[in-house]
């Protein structure tokens, strides 16, 4: 996933990422693991290997405000 002013929210049963004009909503028991890579992104797997992946880079998201890519794995995992 590329593009800026990314916002990530809770909404429940699921997450909601909102990016240019368009929102994804992952299920959240699909989801398998939320890991940082390349310090400053993080992958989230969606239980189906590389090809059911999402790729977020910090500097593009606006919410949740975090300082790195620690702190977006942490809020994203707390949802």
């Amino acid at each position: 996933m590329s593009g800026k002013n990314i916002s990530i929210q809770d909404k429940g049963g699921a997450i909601s990422l909102s990016f240019n004009g368009s929102v994804l909503l992952l299920n959240k028991p699909q989801i398998s693991i939320v890991e940082v890579i390349r310090n400053d992104t993080i992958r989230i797997e969606m239980g189906g290997g590389s090809t059911n992946s999402i790729f977020i880079n910090t500097t593009d998201v606006v919410d949740p405000v975090v300082i790195d890519a620690n702190a977006l794995r942490n809020a994203i995992q707390a949802m």
